[in-house]
């Protein structure tokens, strides 16, 4: 599944209990290390089977 946010824009997530949207808005904060995917922001790939960018969440 790719997701892309252009600046500005305003998103919502919305799904049953248990699908996954805690889940996801720890991993997109870098608050917990997902167990798959490959995130980029802008052109950076930030996360790809490990953190690409230190201190990330700083």
């Amino acid at each position: 599944m790719d997701m892309y946010v252009e600046p500005g824009e305003v998103v919502g997530l919305i799904g049953p209990s248990g699908s996954g949207k805690s889940t996801l808005l720890k991993c997109l904060g870098a608050v917990i290390e997902p167990t798959s995917w490959r995130m980029t922001i802008g052109e950076e790939t930030i996360y790809d089977d490990g953190w690409k960018t230190a201190d990330l969440p700083r």
